[in-house]
């Protein structure tokens, strides 16, 4: 319903008549209609198999330093190549068709956030915080330092989510991927 609907058309009672429960049922499991649509746009995130694919493959526990005893934080090539896979692998996936209902829901959670911050920022801030935090973690598992893992890890959440926002709404991909293209080189700069 949500899907076909929109966050801001999907209203609690017709809802809540879907599921065959009550209005007050859903706000008490989500406490709010904000929290409830922030996690559906959750759930059909996890229906992607690089969203959840990438986070297990690329953000778990940094590899043993090779034999030669050279500590992560001396090797920031292979961070980086890491860091590229991952973003080149998320942006293979967003240029899908069947991710365009995911991204306009996800687009209008950010919209929502905009036009109502008290409903819903906090429950979209907590679905882009989470991207950020897996980054940083990474990076920092691997020797980065805390600042600079942070800044690479605003620099490619907020440059990929604008290269897509563009590519969805205008529809010019190419333009798009020389932006992610250059996204990745930027954070690659950053981590030396």
């Amino acid at each position: 319903m949500v899907e076909r609907e929109g966050l801001r058309n999907t209203t609690l009672r017709p809802l809540a008549a879907e599921l065959g429960v009550s209005p007050r049922t859903l706000l008490y499991q989500f406490g709010s209609k904000a929290q409830l649509m922030a996690a559906v746009v959750q759930r059909l995130r996890s229906r992607y198999p690089a969203l959840g694919g990438l986070r297990r493959e690329h953000f778990g526990p940094p590899e043993p330093a090779p034999s030669a005893g050279i500590p992560w934080r001396e090797q920031p090539h292979q961070v980086q190549e890491r860091l590229a896979t991952v973003v080149q692998r998320l942006w293979c996936e967003a240029k899908q068709p069947d991710m365009r209902p995911f991204f306009a829901l996800y687009f209008e959670l950010a919209a929502l956030a905009i036009r109502d911050p008290e409903s819903y920022r906090a429950a979209f801030c907590g679905i882009e915080q989470e991207w950020n935090d897996l980054i940083t973690g990474e990076l920092a598992a691997h020797g980065i330092d805390a600042e600079t893992a942070l800044l690479v890890a605003n620099v490619v959440v907020t440059g990929y989510r604008g290269a897509l926002q563009h590519a969805l709404a205008t529809g010019d991909w190419q333009q798009s991927d020389g932006v992610v293209r250059t996204l990745i080189t930027t954070a690659a700069q950053l981590l030396r």
